[in-house]
Protein backbone atom coordinates (compact mmCIF):
# COMPACT_ATOMS: atom_id res chain seq x y z
CA UNK A 1 0.00 0.00 0.00
CA UNK A 2 2.67 2.68 1.11
CA UNK A 3 4.63 1.97 -2.39
CA UNK A 4 1.34 2.81 -4.49
CA UNK A 5 0.58 5.57 -2.55
CA UNK A 6 4.27 7.00 -2.99
CA UNK A 7 4.38 6.70 -6.79
CA UNK A 8 1.11 8.55 -6.66
CA UNK A 9 2.83 11.23 -4.74
CA UNK A 10 5.87 11.19 -7.42
CA UNK A 11 3.60 11.40 -10.38
CA UNK A 12 0.89 14.14 -9.02
CA UNK A 13 4.63 16.11 -7.93
CA UNK A 14 6.24 15.23 -11.71
CA UNK A 15 2.28 16.15 -13.38
CA UNK A 16 2.15 19.84 -11.49
CA UNK A 17 6.44 20.15 -12.64
CA UNK A 18 5.14 19.33 -16.34
CA UNK A 19 2.56 22.16 -16.04
CA UNK A 20 4.97 24.62 -14.76
CA UNK A 21 7.50 23.73 -17.69
CA UNK A 22 4.79 24.32 -20.02
CA UNK A 23 3.69 27.86 -18.98
CA UNK A 24 4.79 31.63 -17.81
CA UNK A 25 6.92 29.50 -15.03
CA UNK A 26 7.19 31.17 -11.87
CA UNK A 27 10.84 30.42 -10.49
CA UNK A 28 9.38 30.34 -6.68
CA UNK A 29 6.91 27.62 -7.38
CA UNK A 30 9.33 25.82 -9.73
CA UNK A 31 11.84 25.56 -7.19
CA UNK A 32 9.01 24.34 -4.59
CA UNK A 33 8.04 21.71 -6.42
CA UNK A 34 11.14 20.62 -7.44
CA UNK A 35 12.71 20.55 -3.64
CA UNK A 36 9.30 18.63 -2.14
CA UNK A 37 9.89 15.71 -5.54
CA UNK A 38 13.23 15.72 -4.71
CA UNK A 39 11.94 15.00 -0.60
CA UNK A 40 9.14 12.74 -1.88
CA UNK A 41 12.02 10.88 -4.20
CA UNK A 42 13.85 10.32 -0.76
CA UNK A 43 10.82 8.63 0.96
CA UNK A 44 9.69 6.30 -2.03
CA UNK A 45 13.79 5.02 -2.13
CA UNK A 46 13.32 4.39 1.43
CA UNK A 47 10.26 2.21 0.93
CA UNK A 48 11.65 1.15 -2.16
CA UNK A 49 8.48 2.13 -4.66
CA UNK A 50 11.00 3.40 -7.17
CA UNK A 51 14.41 2.60 -7.86
CA UNK A 52 17.29 4.43 -8.14
CA UNK A 53 17.44 4.50 -11.97
CA UNK A 54 13.86 5.80 -12.13
CA UNK A 55 14.26 8.61 -9.83
CA UNK A 56 17.57 9.68 -11.88
CA UNK A 57 15.14 9.82 -14.85
CA UNK A 58 12.54 12.28 -13.18
CA UNK A 59 15.60 14.88 -12.59
CA UNK A 60 17.06 14.02 -16.25
CA UNK A 61 13.63 15.05 -17.75
CA UNK A 62 13.40 18.19 -15.57
CA UNK A 63 16.72 19.31 -16.76
CA UNK A 64 16.09 18.55 -20.48
CA UNK A 65 12.63 20.35 -20.41
CA UNK A 66 14.39 23.47 -18.24
CA UNK A 67 14.75 25.93 -21.25
CA UNK A 68 17.66 28.31 -21.11
CA UNK A 69 16.47 31.26 -20.15
CA UNK A 70 14.95 29.59 -16.86
CA UNK A 71 17.83 27.93 -15.81
CA UNK A 72 19.70 31.28 -15.97
CA UNK A 73 16.88 32.61 -13.75
CA UNK A 74 16.81 29.18 -11.02
CA UNK A 75 18.67 29.52 -7.89
CA UNK A 76 22.08 27.72 -7.50
CA UNK A 77 20.72 25.45 -4.40
CA UNK A 78 17.88 24.25 -7.75
CA UNK A 79 20.70 23.65 -9.89
CA UNK A 80 22.60 21.58 -7.52
CA UNK A 81 19.84 19.84 -6.55
CA UNK A 82 19.09 18.79 -10.29
CA UNK A 83 22.66 17.68 -10.84
CA UNK A 84 22.43 15.73 -7.70
CA UNK A 85 18.90 14.56 -8.68
CA UNK A 86 20.87 13.18 -12.49
CA UNK A 87 22.89 11.05 -10.16
CA UNK A 88 20.44 9.13 -8.39
CA UNK A 89 21.65 5.99 -10.39
CA UNK A 90 24.88 6.58 -9.38
CA UNK A 91 24.44 6.46 -5.48
CA UNK A 92 27.12 4.40 -3.57
CA UNK A 93 29.71 4.77 -6.49
CA UNK A 94 33.11 6.99 -5.65
CA UNK A 95 31.29 9.99 -7.86
CA UNK A 96 27.75 9.31 -6.83
CA UNK A 97 25.71 11.75 -5.06
CA UNK A 98 25.22 12.79 -1.49
CA UNK A 99 21.89 12.34 -0.23
CA UNK A 100 22.70 14.05 2.57
CA UNK A 101 22.82 17.00 0.82
CA UNK A 102 20.31 16.29 -1.72
CA UNK A 103 17.80 16.82 1.48
CA UNK A 104 19.54 19.59 2.34
CA UNK A 105 19.58 21.56 -0.72
CA UNK A 106 15.67 20.86 -0.59
CA UNK A 107 15.60 21.87 2.67
CA UNK A 108 17.05 24.99 1.77
CA UNK A 109 14.91 25.95 -0.77
CA UNK A 110 12.22 25.04 1.11
CA UNK A 111 13.44 26.92 3.58
CA UNK A 112 13.91 30.32 1.56
CA UNK A 113 10.05 29.84 0.26
CA UNK A 114 7.84 32.63 2.01
CA UNK A 115 4.48 30.73 1.52
CA UNK A 116 6.17 27.82 3.52
CA UNK A 117 6.72 30.09 6.68
CA UNK A 118 4.48 27.90 8.81
CA UNK A 119 5.46 24.62 6.67
CA UNK A 120 6.64 22.17 8.17
CA UNK A 121 8.89 20.35 6.15
CA UNK A 122 9.92 17.10 7.99
CA UNK A 123 6.25 16.65 9.10
CA UNK A 124 5.42 17.17 5.16
CA UNK A 125 8.21 14.52 4.65
CA UNK A 126 7.46 12.01 7.11
CA UNK A 127 3.50 11.95 6.64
Amino acid sequence: MKKNTQKTILKNRLDAIRVLLKGQVDISQFEREVALLALDVLVALDVKAVSFKEADRYFTDIAYKMEEEMEQKTSEDLSALVAEGMLLDEVGKKYGPNLAEFRELATRILARDKKLVNYSVLSRTFA
